[in-house]
């Protein structure tokens, strides 16, 4: 099995990306859910495109009792 990815916040997983999709219009598609502090979209290193799927993380909302 293969890491592919580690998420310390709340990290949400996107597959069945079409191939004009890109780091920007995944961010302005999900900044109305919180803050992002990361995405990863994984290329394939032979054809230089990305695999098709992404990984979003979000910024955790402190609780406070």
């Amino acid at each position: 099995m293969q890491l592919l990815y580690a998420c310390v916040n709340v990290c949400v997983f996107l597959g069945g990306l079409a191939e004009e999709v890109d780091e920007k219009v995944l961010h302005a598609a999900f900044i109305p859910f919180g803050d992002i502090t990361d995405i990863q979209i994984p290329l394939d290193y032979e054809t230089e495109k990305h695999r098709g799927f992404a990984f979003i993380e979000f910024e955790l909302a402190e609780v406070n009792d």
